[in-house]
């Protein structure tokens, strides 16, 4: 295998590796499509190999082992992806449970090409088209261009033409550009533009029983009526804004409502193409980054000028763009839990660029039958405007994480919302706002890390533990150092790793203590209540004396070693919280990375994110892998020839430091 090319990784590439450690089939996608009318197979595939021999990002693996950095690697030619099969004499096959099959065999980043194309004849003259990839190597705008290209070479070959494509700009060209941004002005300006938001407005209604549950996929689709079509046009023409900026105003109006706040943050996917670089329109890679959108709201104002004015805000934002989501949540109060939900507007409709590619071509034999798409993100919730003949919102969800029946008010409140926007723009903030339903709250909520918490769903998934016989969780409220505390009775001795293991299968991280705390039995009141004082005092206690505890072992001191040097700390105690110090997504996997190849053990990433201080983490390391001798096994991670060309490329490099 020859390489042709290497260089880093973009912001949204290492956080869509990081996440494909946690889960393979995380950002997974796949599109299909069923065509009518007869077609060349040989020519097929001969199309979709020119097209992987066009560009390289669709020949990229993906190596970690060389220095600090993760690197993408081309190579001059992979294997074929491409894959005919022939069902249409088999009664008991299954469309379905082929797709579900693709997902499930996913892609290894390691190696090989991270895109196939499988073509099934389904009958006479009717065939499956199957498309699938890795998020990591293309965006949808890249999806279309790649769909384009592909049946005009088939198209070509078919008709016996010379193709006219012109070279194609080089995705490490926009690799190079974005290591010449000035990252530290553009995280200053994140920095300002996050200043003083202190509260997580994400939806309510999470299901913490589910927290490690496999993701099922829920969707439920609206269509946007033509008369409010027709007037969202004209309301975006006579203000300036774009359908883009209304949907977000739309959408920050519902997380305002649902969190009570005039204040909110969620994620937006922004296309991440610099008009400085020459054919980036063209180009295919993943261009696209995930950026916090924040929107405040003054109840005396009317909401066209509040669309004007995030109008002006994006506007204003758009130069930094270029920079990874968890150097942008380092610089805000709630870090690593900065949103949940994020909202996607697709500028490239598939279905109706596939539909008129043959539609305006000699394949006037070939005709779309439906169009059916999957994608897979790490968000429980994103909401996506799909424009187009027919303007669509999908909002898909993972169900195991929020019910049915919410999500289908949250579209109707959504839909509320925009109609009564659209029927009177200069209507006030706080008249939009009060048009939807209260929102019920509880008595014993807390806000805490930016999340408003309930604590009896914490007590009681403590007291569904079989060992444990009773629970409390209280909330310290010391100024500048709030801490949750969960105190606890058991049937027979329990570690704080035993505890927070079963914990993290419960419920989302931000909603697991500080402390976990067993005791004897709980201290009394003359009244026959829980002495909360005393316990308390004890946590602050307990707390004070771990406060930068000191390693005690060979391992704790060598694993101590490495999170100094990957979160640039000389001050590190072994019940620290890896991510409350300054650890994000990205540098905890430069830290299993180190510690796998310090220690030549396995590490899985995920038990990285569950075992968050040293202490924790090195009980698992002991117990859980060098019993089982979990060795790093060496030729799925790298081979001599790989490295010796990795490292002969990069003398010649002067752009990865």
């Amino acid at each position: 295998m020859k390489i042709k090319d290497i260089y880093p990784l973009t912001p949204l590439q290492e956080g869509i590796f990081f996440y494909w450690h946690v889960s393979k089939n995380v950002y997974f996608e796949q599109s299909s499509y069923q065509v009518s009318g007869e077609v060349k197979v040989e020519l097929l595939h001969k199309a979709f190999d020119f097209i992987v021999s066009r560009h390289d990002a669709l020949r990229t693996c993906f190596n970690n082992t060389i220095g600090n950095h993760i690197l993408q690697v081309v190579v001059e030619s992979t294997r074929s992806g491409f894959r005919y099969q022939d069902e249409s004499a088999n009664k008991t096959f299954s469309l379905e449970n082929f797709k579900k099959a693709d997902k499930e065999r996913g892609f290894n980043l390691y190696k090989g090409s991270q895109i196939r194309l499988t073509v099934l004849k389904l009958g006479e003259n009717t065939f499956e088209f199957i498309w699938s990839h890795h998020h990591i190597i293309l965006d949808g705008w890249s999806v279309g261009i790649l769909i384009n290209e592909f049946f005009y070479v088939y198209r070509s070959l078919l008709e016996n033409k010379p193709f006219t494509l012109s070279p194609p700009p080089s995705y490490s060209e926009y690799i190079k550009w974005l290591m010449k941004v000035d990252k530290e002005n553009m995280a200053s300006y994140w920095e300002q533009y996050l200043s003083g938001f202190n509260a997580h407005t994400g939806l309510p209604h999470f299901n913490p029983e589910n927290q490690n549950s496999e993701v099922t996929e829920g969707e439920i689709f609206h269509k946007i009526s033509e008369k409010n079509k027709e007037a969202l046009k004209a309301l975006c023409q006579k203000t300036g804004i774009t359908e883009n900026i209304f949907m977000q105003t739309v959408w920050a109006i519902v997380l305002a409502k649902y969190n009570n706040t005039d204040d909110v943050v969620f994620g937006s996917v922004v296309s991440g193409r610099p008009s400085e670089i020459d054919g980036i329109e063209e180009m295919l890679g993943l261009f696209i980054n995930t950026i916090p959108v924040r929107i405040k709201f003054d109840s005396k104002k009317a909401i066209k000028d509040i669309l004007i004015e995030n109008q002006k805000a994006y506007i204003n934002g758009i130069p930094n763009h270029y920079i990874q989501l968890a150097e942008i949540q380092c610089k805000s109060n709630l870090t690593h839990q900065l949103f949940d939900t994020i909202m996607v507007y697709e500028n490239y409709p598939i279905q109706e660029n596939l539909i008129n590619e043959l539609d305006n071509s000699s394949l006037d034999a070939l005709r779309i039958m439906a169009v059916k798409t999957y994608e897979q993100s790490n968000y429980d919730f994103v909401l996506m405007v799909l424009p187009g003949n027919d303007t669509v919102i999908r909002f898909s969800y993972n169900a195991q994480k929020y019910d049915h029946d919410f999500i289908v008010e949250i579209k109707n409140h959504f839909e509320r919302i925009y109609s009564k926007i659209l029927e009177n723009p200069d209507s006030l903030f706080s008249e939009i706002k009060e048009i939807l339903d209260p929102v019920e709250t509880k008595d014993s909520e807390i806000k805490w890390q930016g999340y408003r918490i309930e604590l009896s769903e914490i007590e009681n998934a403590l007291q569904q533990y079989e060992k444990i016989k009773s629970a409390i969780v209280l909330f310290d409220h010391k100024k500048n150092q709030e801490k949750l505390f969960a105190f606890y009775t058991s049937y027979e001795r329990l570690t704080e790793k035993q505890v927070r293991a079963y914990l993290v299968k419960k419920m989302p991280s931000y909603m697991i203590p500080s402390k976990l705390i067993e005791v004897e039995e709980f201290p009394m009141l003359s009244n026959g209540k829980i002495n909360e004082e005393s316990l308390i005092a004890l946590a602050q206690e307990t707390t004070k004396n771990a406060a930068y505890s000191l390693p005690r072992n060979e391992l704790e001191t060598k694993i101590l070693s490495i999170w100094k040097i990957i979160l640039q700390k000389e001050v590190i105690g072994i019940q620290d919280n890896f991510f409350e110090i300054g650890g994000n997504s990205i540098s905890l996997m430069k830290m299993v990375g180190l510690i796998n190849k310090e220690l030549n053990i396995n590490l899985k990433v995920l038990n990285a994110y569950q075992f968050t201080n040293i202490e924790t983490l090195t009980s698992h390391i002991k117990e859980d892998i060098e019993p089982g001798l979990e060795k790093v096994d060496e030729k799925n991670t790298k081979s001599v020839d790989i490295v010796n060309q990795t490292m002969s490329i990069l003398k010649n490099k002067q752009t990865i430091s």
